[in-house]
């Protein structure tokens, strides 16, 4: 007699050849295969479903009664079966939720959800075994060689889950494999390698991995026929040949050059293959009812003749989680190595004011917050270079992106913008969302509508299938784990799809009301408010209509203190932190609670340590209509917003000189958006305390990130309000000189040298009487930086020994810090070595006191330049190689373009040309990310006399022409008589000495006309 069990399981395994044990021992005895099919679509889901839902899900193409029939029969067996496993009731089935039931693919999938937005080479040691285990599971397909006749939405449900588990196995796989050939591990990364490659054989970086693994293994002949396997594979499958890089490693192990793990590889040694790079948000909820849609915006991003796909479709329809959904699926293929493999960018455009776009984008002068956003997207310092040809597009040239920009529909005057991008960078795509199309050249166009749903309220024979209706169920589900349909109201689920026009937001926010209302009660509350919005704003869309509705029965269901909560909540731009809600809009943790449960608020998971919430774009504006009808109130909270986040600014400015620069600088990024809206609001106020608070904060933050176009544009409209003040008191006149001084800075760091020089001079004079050393001391030292980089060396000198001596005596460590900088590098320009080296020490002793990496980059620089100078060349790359360390950590561009032309020059100086060479041009390439004029210039130079030297004549003239055209443009650059002579060496080498000629009679004129050098090198080619 077998002895009973006293805690039965079950144990059902559907990855691979599908088994169902009870106990340890197989089942059998099902009546049928759909009664198997039945149980492993109820393992499959884990969740409970209607009995009307399975029957059609089974025997649709049966009648009602004879489907009904055949599901009882069914589930009669089942029951005999495994009865206390099942949850069976007049309207449901589904099975029992506890621990006794073991499912593979419910294990499976909590495994890879996981590991969702684990990206290598941050894969831990222990998220490893997580996703190991995970593999492990996945012993084949879904439900392999199982198949039912005449169930045709089963069949279709059966292949779509059979897809996407297969995408999530090989997702996996590749991550695990890139983490293994990471750390070096060849056993397990063989293994993994192999098991991918199984499944799609054409992955051509995973032949590369397996590639580097076989050699470390020591197994190089099977690496080299690896390589013949993937060469082979590719011809015949795609009908293409290997990539360069696979080519590239094959040629290494052929020459049997060392191919290191990649956390030995040293910088330029081996081929390295990065992982994708992306900054899409984590999406909380499950995709639903956009496959058709999904699939053609994705086959158009395939397409080379769709590059610029516009997603139109009111608010509330789902456009950015439909544009973001693409975006995952193509990023699962970028890591295939078959699209975008540089990245997929989010942009944010919604906080954007209109009037900042209603000017020419393109034009040099004009500061472009479209470019400023796309720039935050891709955590590059790229905002403001001087002319377009040198902003983003020059990052962008070469490089093989999807911009994914969100809600274009207010910037139509920036579509010009985006074509010229389109233009200058070949291999970019953008994919826009926008209420209305852009109008512009190469626009494709695709319209959404709302979720399809059944467009007649009796049609409910497969009425879950719809999509609408699959969303308001996921959606209740998730708000409420007690809500289940009664049959009685399956009409209603409809009629409230039917009433919102589909539009999921809509649906959303619908859905979120079975917390306290019946589905028969949500229809009846949404047709009261659709009749009253259509006698009271007929000229409203019928969407928009029927999505305010839903706006405004939720919001009549808020208390009236958090209707006044989420009104001030809309003054928040790119999303806040709890803190921030509860200074500027009342709004504490509780309230932004029942918010979330409202689906007003939803926070956002960003990977940050605090978490930060949002409302979404078109709930934002609605609230904003709420607020603005209480006027009063909306001055108040925007003077709050304005407040707090200028206070935000000054808190962090000691942050910002000091050993937390780094994080002060990410978190002032994380608020940007913010900053800006409290800036603009200060401006327009003519808010002079508000300003003063915040100048210094945003200053540090423009400067040390080189966003030297916005910046100027920020302090130049502010010192504008400032000066219009009347009449002007001390205050007025201190915070004015404060905005120009950092105006000016800016704007030489624009290239407008002679603008810079007036607006300091300017900032100088109005300070100099108004006893306010410290600020005194940033006009001297500034003015200095200014003199210096014009060559007016003795200017230069007396400016910065007297913030030196000012600095020295009011104990303003940071000013003294500074002006040693400076008068190191004008000791170095005249050759006093000795006098360079000291200045460079006091400097670097006072910023490392003061804990300022930033400065203390700098000031290791001035001490590189002289040991350069004594030829001291390894002290010079140890120095640099700390320097650069400070820079990239500090994400400092300009300083690592500095770093690396110093570098250049060592190389130059050890007879090392094509190290010089490429290092100048990688430092011209970060000197043209950030539109650095003079560094754009210095390296051209450079590059141009070490062309020269190496006899490359065409090379030098190329590269000292760029130069001298870009030098004449700016009117004043000191080398400027060494570029001619250089370009009048090259041309009389490369056979052109009648121009040669010209430029040296040029050269004998003091000064050096400019007028006629212009006309000269706009005869030479480019």
């Amino acid at each position: 007699m077998t002895q009973a069990v006293t805690n039965p399981r079950l144990k059902i395994t559907l990855l691979g050849t599908p088994i169902v044990q009870l106990n340890g021992e197989i089942v059998t005895g099902f009546v049928s295969n759909k009664a198997t099919a039945l149980l492993y679509y109820l393992a499959a889901t884990g969740q409970t479903h209607s009995r009307e839902m399975l029957s059609s899900l089974l025997w649709g193409e049966y009648p009602d009664a004879k489907a009904r029939k055949n599901l009882r029969d069914i589930l009669f067996n089942l029951r005999r079966l495994m009865g206390s496993f099942l949850d069976i009731s007049r309207q449901t089935v589904g099975l029992v939720p506890d621990g006794s039931i073991e499912v593979d693919v419910q294990r499976f999938e909590a495994t890879a959800k996981t590991l969702e937005d684990v990206v290598h080479p941050h894969l831990s040691p222990a998220a490893m075994v997580v996703l190991r285990e995970g593999v492990d599971l996945y012993q084949g397909d879904f439900l392999e060689g199982f198949y039912i006749s005449q169930a045709p939405d089963f069949d279709a449900w059966l292949t779509n889950e059979r897809s996407r588990l297969q995408q999530m196995e090989i997702q996996a796989l590749h991550l695990l494999v890139e983490y293994l050939t990471h750390q070096g591990n060849t056993t397990l990364g063989i293994n993994y390698a192999t098991q991918l490659l199984n499944m799609e054989p054409w992955r051509e970086e995973t032949h590369r991995h397996l590639m580097q693994l076989l050699v470390w293994s020591g197994q190089r002949s099977a690496a080299l026929a690896q390589y013949e396997t993937c060469r082979r594979t590719l011809a015949e499958n795609l009908g293409v040949d290997p990539e360069p890089e696979t080519r590239h490693l094959y040629e290494y192990i052929m020459q049997g050059s060392a191919i290191l793990a990649p956390s030995l590889i040293v910088q330029d040694t081996v081929p390295s293959f990065k992982p994708t790079p992306h900054n899409l948000p984590a999406q909380l909820t499950r995709f639903v009812g956009r496959e058709a849609d999904l699939a053609e915006i994705v086959d158009r991003l395939h397409d080379p003749d769709y590059r610029l796909v516009v997603v139109v479709g009111p608010g509330g329809v789902g456009k950015t989680r439909l544009v973001l959904q693409a975006a995952r699926l193509l990023l699962s293929q970028v890591e295939t190595g078959t699209a975008f493999r540089d990245g997929i960018y989010f942009v944010r455009l919604a906080s954007i004011e209109q009037h900042e776009v209603n000017r020419n984008l393109t034009l040099p002068g004009n500061y472009n917050p479209v470019a400023a956003a796309i720039a935050d997207a891709l955590h590059l310092t790229v905002a403001d270079p001087e002319a377009p040809a040198s902003r983003i597009e020059n990052y962008l040239r070469e490089k093989e992106i999807l911009l994914v920009m969100d809600n274009f529909e207010h910037l139509a005057g920036a579509g010009g913008y985006l074509t010229m991008l389109l233009a200058g960078a070949p291999r970019l795509k953008l994919l826009v969302t926008s209420r209305s199309r852009l109008n512009v050249r190469g626009e494709h166009v695709y319209v959404l509508d709302g979720l399809p749903f059944p467009t007649k309220t009796a049609d409910t024979l497969s009425w879950q299938g719809y999509g609408a209706v699959r969303l308001f169920l996921q959606t209740a589900q998730a708000m409420s784990a007690k809500f289940q349909l009664l049959p009685e109201e399956d009409t209603a689920v409809v009629r409230i799809c039917q009433l919102v026009n589909g539009l999921p937001l809509g649906i959303e926010l619908a859905a979120s009301w079975v917390r306290v209302l019946s589905c028969s009660e949500i229809v009846g509350e949404l047709e009261q408010n659709l009749m009253f919005l259509q006698t009271s704003a007929s000229d409203v869309s019928e969407q928009h209509r029927s999505l305010w509705a839903v706006f405004t029965y939720s919001w009549n269901m808020l208390t009236a203190e958090q209707q006044r909560a989420l009104r001030q909540l809309s003054v928040f731009r790119g999303g806040f932190v709890r803190e921030a809600a509860a200074v500027v809009a009342d709004a504490p943790l509780t309230t932004l609670a029942k918010l979330i449960d409202h689906s007003f608020v939803r926070r956002v998971d960003n990977g940050q340590r605090k978490p930060r919430f949002e409302l979404l774009e078109v709930l934002r504006l609605y609230a904003v209509e709420q607020l603005q009808q209480h006027p009063t109130e909306d001055t108040a909270v925007y003077n709050r917003h304005c407040d707090y986040f200028m206070t935000y600014l000054q808190q962090q400015q000691p942050r910002l000189q000091g050993a937390e620069q780094r994080q002060a600088l990410n978190d002032i990024g994380l608020e940007i958006e913010n900053i800006r809206a409290a800036w603009r609001w200060s401006v327009w106020q003519q808010d002079l305390p508000a300003l003063d608070k915040g100048l210094k904060g945003l200053f540090d933050y423009y400067d040390m990130r080189s966003r030297f176009r916005e910046g100027r544009d920020a302090f130049e409209r502010a010192a504008v309000v400032v000066q219009a003040v009347q009449p002007q008191s001390r205050e007025s006149r201190l915070i004015g000189g404060r905005l120009l001084a950092r105006q000016g800075w800016f704007t030489f760091h624009i290239g407008r040298y002679p603008e810079a020089r007036q607006l300091l001079q300017q900032s100088m004079a109005m300070i100099r009487p108004l006893d306010a050393p410290a600020d005194l001391v940033f006009c001297l030292n500034y003015q200095g930086a200014v003199c210096f980089h014009l060559g007016e060396y003795a200017q230069a000198q007396a400016l910065c020994q007297e913030a030196l001596a000012l600095s020295q005596a009011i104990a303003y460590q940071p000013g003294a810090g500074i002006a040693l900088n400076i008068l190191s590098q004008i000791a170095y320009q005249a050759g006093d070595f000795a006098m360079a080296q000291m200045y460079g020490n006091e400097s670097l002793a006072i910023v490392t006191h003061l804990g300022n990496p930033w400065s203390r980059a700098f000031s290791l620089s001035n001490l590189a330049q002289v040991a350069f100078a004594r030829q001291a060349y390894e002290e010079v790359r140890r120095l640099s190689q700390t320097i650069l360390e400070i820079r990239e950590e500090m994400g400092d561009v300009r300083g690592m373009a500095m770093c690396l032309e110093q570098l250049a020059h060592t190389a130059v100086a050890q007879q090392k040309p094509d190290d010089a060479l490429t290092l100048y041009r990688r430092s011209l390439a970060l000197y043209r990310d950030i539109g650095n004029p003079r560094g754009i210039i210095s390296t051209l130079a450079s590059i141009g006399r070490l062309t020269l030297q190496e006899e490359a004549y065409d090379l030098a003239r190329v590269n000292f022409t760029d130069a001298l055209r870009r030098a004449v443009e700016l009117q004043s650059v000191p080398d400027l008589p060494l570029m001619v002579s250089g370009l009048a060496v090259a041309l009389r080498e490369s056979g052109d000495g009648a121009t040669a000629v010209a430029l040296e009679k040029l050269l004998a004129t003091e000064p050096l006309p400019l007028p006629e050098l212009a006309a000269l090198l706009e005869m030479l080619p480019n």
